[in-house]
């Protein structure tokens, strides 16, 4: 196979060039929500299974379908496929409902700006989130995070 050397080198421009992909999770890796998100998922969480959240999953690095099943698991209850679907419509309501008290209350991490300037400074890498949340998580309703981050 024949490579092309400017192209691997990020020399090139165009369609052809080579480009890096750098995959952020928002939660933890770049915002804290100070407890705004816990809220919201105790809030589902009861309101699908009628239960009260008093103790959640591990989060980070899960997706939320994991950390609902696990977290149901510590209320001694078994769900399904179905009810992760309702807490997700929940969860996503509750974001959306509560999205400027997100914003209020949350805030970005230390070094998280300077990070994505300092990777949006170099042309050969594309930034995007990858995140295992669903709906309006904070990666949504945080929409200004930027300017957050910048304040």
């Amino acid at each position: 196979m024949r490579v092309n050397r400017e192209c691997m080198a990020g020399r090139m421009e165009g369609p052809m060039a080579v480009r890096r992909v750098v995959l952020w999770d928002i939660d933890h890796t770049l915002i804290d929500t100070r407890g705004v998100g816990r809220e919201l998922s105790a809030q589902a969480f009861e309101q699908v299974t009628g239960v009260p959240m008093v103790k959640q999953a591990k989060i980070d690095g899960i997706t939320e379908p994991v950390i609902f099943r696990e977290t149901a698991k510590l209320h001694g209850l078994h769900t399904e496929r179905k009810d992760f679907d309702r807490f997700a419509s929940a969860l996503t309501k509750a974001h959306l409902e509560r999205a400027a008290e997100l914003r209020e209350r949350g805030h970005a991490l230390p070094g998280a700006a300077s990070a994505l300037d300092a990777l949006f400074a170099i042309p050969e890498v594309v930034q995007t989130v990858l995140t295992g949340n669903v709906g309006a998580s904070p990666t949504n309703a945080n929409t200004d995070f930027r300017r957050q981050a910048s304040d």
